[in-house]
């Protein structure tokens, strides 16, 4: 799984101690989308003693061989069980590519209530809004795959450009500037996949995401102390939206977050949340 990067995906469910709340059986169509289209690899674990369908999206992929339902047995309640194999599946996939596997969390996936194995404020979140397109929920899984194919290179960058964001800022002796510098390349993939997006014939719409990051702010990142809750404009991204996306396009911000729970340390992003707007397409797909 060399330079390959994978996303551990639930149907959208809410956990909350013993109780679990499943919104639907099957995998968001929106978050699967988006997860076909910026990772290599995805994973929906599942208990061996309850389990449920994921729908026609999920039997596509996984024939053909994105998408890989690994069993793990754990006693007791759904709620926790369900959890358990969640963080078990991130943790042995972790111990076999470091720094290669995240989770999605949020309202079209996994919310846990309190945070799972995971301290507060010890972490970063890196913020992204109307900044980066994202497929609409009814696009075809082969176009899809077809477009993801044809542009790979702008996805790539935008991928490495997030994956390395940490580890740039923290090995510059200069983090500041080099901060600045990440930021405008960040930019930069972004403004070039929205331009692919525009062009292309799927139907594609923007987005908002946000990533934690497993670090410790006050001995690896001292620049952050402070910029924590300061917005950073992004020029090329609301040049090429020209206001069309509202306010708060174009914009990347930083604040505190929870941490893992282990020792772990990594320079990618652990976890991502994603929203969409539906009522902002920057392509139609005709």
């Amino acid at each position: 799984m060399e330079n390959k990067r994978g996303l551990i995906v639930t149907s959208p469910m809410e956990i909350d101690g013993t109780k679990l709340y499943l919104r639907d059986s099957e995998l968001h169509p929106h978050e699967i989308r988006t997860a076909v289209l910026f990772w290599d690899h995805i994973v929906s674990p599942k208990n061996a003693i309850f389990d449920f369908e994921l729908g026609a999206d999920a039997e596509f992929l996984t024939s053909a061989g994105i998408l890989e339902r690994p069993e793990y047995f754990f006693p007791g309640d759904q709620a926790q069980a369900t959890l358990k194999g969640v963080l078990k599946a991130f943790n042995d996939l972790e111990k076999q590519h470091p720094g290669q596997w995240a989770i999605a969390q949020g309202e079209n996936g996994l919310l846990v209530a309190g945070g799972a194995e995971l301290f507060q404020n010890r972490g970063l979140q890196v913020s992204l809004h109307k900044a980066i397109p994202v497929p609409d929920f009814d696009v075809p899984l082969e176009e899809l795959l077809r477009f993801k194919e044809n542009r790979k290179t702008e996805l790539q960058r935008l991928r490495l450009e997030l994956d390395q964001l940490y580890f740039k800022v923290h090995e510059a002796t200069d983090q500041p500037l080099m901060l600045n510098s990440v930021l405008s390349e960040i930019d930069l993939a972004c403004h070039d996949l929205l331009k692919v997006g525009s062009e292309s014939r799927i139907k594609m719409m923007l987005s908002d995401w946000k990533m934690s990051l497993n670090v410790n702010l006050k001995t690896t990142w001292p620049v952050l102390a402070g910029i924590i809750a300061t917005q950073f404009g992004m020029p090329k991204v609301e040049g090429l939206l020209a206001g069309a996306a509202g306010a708060l396009a174009g914009i990347i911000s930083f604040k505190r977050d929870f941490a893992l729970g282990n020792d772990t340390s990594r320079s990618s992003p652990y976890r991502y949340i994603q929203s969409y707007y539906r009522d902002l397409l920057i392509s139609t797909g005709k």
